[in-house]
């Protein structure tokens, strides 16, 4: 081998490794105003975090990550109180997230409360709008009180060609007038676990799930008290196992009973000691490390 060359190959391995080393973690607010700013600054690997607050205005809706692999979330993800606390507020303009760059499962959310998201007029995605081959992981988020007043989605929606992971995330009081009060799967496809969604409406179709020439799987998740009912398939796979389904699903490890939320009305949706989904989900489910 040449010298050259090998200098070249040397020079290749410092490159990469050193872009590794330099991973920054950009603090929201003490750094950066807004997050939407943070994430202008990011490179992949870094991860933006955001203190608990609320967050209202330009820069803290509408978010993209620009095809980015970066993690954003707040200080916890795993702490409810933190995540509680830690606020998106669109203020009912304009929605809380916007997936468009082909990310991919790299590119991670966690940990937000999202509220008064709204896609606008025909437009679709209360909360978080996926789409043009977008694949981002979602997890450990609240998306509450979102809404696709004339679209599908209150409080996902996923298309053209994406494939999200939504995982350990509350979905409720999310409104679509068509598919999916809380989360409108369109042509492509989804993974949902360890989710509960419960408390949301459409005026069409179906108030929890909806998908459409596409497939979703989800496993280990509670879909009750959503109106008019619960998951809706059109020409579509739809495989669910280990859920607690009201109106009741076929799928292995599946039942339909009143899940027993301690305290719904104040937003408590642990599992009270007599809930019936109390060591009911996968019997072989092993938990996997969460990026970041």
């Amino acid at each position: 081998m040449s010298r050259q060359i090998a200098f070249l190959i040397i020079g290749a391995a410092f490159f990469i490794g050193s872009s590794t080393l330099l991973a920054t973690d950009r603090l929201v607010p003490s750094q950066y105003s807004t997050i939407q700013a943070a994430i202008d600054d990011c490179n992949d690997g870094d991860v933006v975090i955001v203190a608990p607050g609320t967050y209202t205005g330009s820069g803290n809706k509408n978010i993209g990550f620009g095809g980015k692999a970066i993690t954003v979330r707040s200080t916890d993800p795993d702490d409810p109180c933190v995540v509680a606390a830690t606020i998106i507020d669109c203020e009912n303009s304009g929605r809380g997230f916007y997936f468009r760059n082909g990310e991919t499962s790299f590119s991670v959310l966690a940990g937000f409360s999202i509220t008064n998201g709204n896609g606008g007029l025909y437009f679709d995605g209360g909360a978080i709008r996926c789409r043009y081959n977008s694949n981002p992981t979602i997890r450990s988020c609240i998306l509450r009180g979102n809404s696709a007043d004339q679209g599908h989605g209150g409080g996902v929606y996923i298309g053209e060609g994406s494939s999200p992971t939504i995982s350990n995330c509350i979905f409720t009081g999310n409104y679509a007038r068509h598919r999916g009060g809380a989360i409108m799967v369109y042509g492509c496809s989804a993974t949902v676990s360890h989710c509960t969604i419960t408390g949301n409406s459409v005026l069409y179709d179906n108030g929890a799930i909806d998908c459409y020439n596409g497939s979703i799987s989800i496993d280990n998740c509670i879909l009750w008290g959503d109106s008019p009912n619960e998951i809706g398939e059109n020409t579509s796979s739809v495989y669910i196992s280990y859920s607690d389904v009201q109106g009741a699903w076929s799928g292995v490890g599946n039942i339909n009973v009143d899940p027993c939320f301690v305290n719904p009305s104040v937003g408590n949706y642990h599992l009270g000691l007599s809930s019936p989904c109390i060591n009911a989900g996968d019997p072989d489910y092993v938990s996997t490390p969460k990026r970041n």
